[in-house]
Parts: C-alpha cells; structure tokens; sequence
C-alpha cells in the first residue's frame, strides 16, 4: 500500500466527512452507530467491474460498512489513468476488531484487486 490515502486524508479531513467536523459528528447525524467508530479512506478501481458492487456489497451486508464522501474523483492519484474512486467508510466496533471480525487486513481480503490503497483514520 501507498501513502497516497493517508496524504488526502490530512490534507482535509474535514472533506471525508461529508462537511461535518469529526467523524462522531457525522454518525449522530447519519448514521447513528452505537460505540466507538472506526474510518478508512478507500482508493478503489471501479474498471473492475461486478467486483466493484460485489465486494463492496460484502462489507457492507457482512461487516455493516456505511460509506460517505462517495465521491467519484476526475483526476487520477496515480493508481488508475481514468482515476478512482475513493470514499470514507465506517465500521463500528461491534463489527471492527478486537470486538468484530473485520479491520485493515480483512478489508484488504475481501476487496483483493479492488482496492488500490487505504488509510485508517480512526
């Protein structure tokens, strides 16, 4: 993995929080998750298709992601020519580890070629 996740979350992590100030913000007026809340910015390569929705679709059916700033960037960051998409995604701590099954390596697993970098922020 790059460091080019964790460079757009610092440079305005206000952005990946769909313009609220912290991430506790943005889940009591969002998504309303019980406990502590965990975040990754995630570069993803939509030219791979129904693998894409698939696994994206596991995270949130099996792990219970939620997914802000679910925005589609013009630009590349260097991963993909026809640029990527990158988002913000939520677990809580039911579903995080130590609690839950799902964390950095297990996102890593489950979306495979999909992914091209991520960054815990919390």
């Amino acid at each position: 993995m790059s460091e080019i996740a964790k460079k757009l979350f610092e440079k305005e992590p206000q952005r990946w929080f769909d313009g609220y100030d912290s991430l506790e913000e943005l889940n009591e007026n969002m998504y309303c998750f019980e406990g502590t809340l965990h975040g990754y910015i995630l570069i993803l390569n939509p030219d791979t298709g129904d693998k894409f929705d698939n696994r994206l679709n596991k995270l949130e059916m099996d792990y219970q992601m939620c997914s802000a700033s679910m925005e589609f960037l013009n630009d590349s960051l260097g991963f993909n020519p026809n640029g990527e998409s990158v988002r913000t995604a939520l677990f809580s701590s039911d579903y995080h580890a130590p609690n839950g099954e799902i964390d950095a390596d297990k996102i890593r697993e489950i979306l495979g070629e999909v992914l091209y970098d991520l960054y815990k922020f919390q």
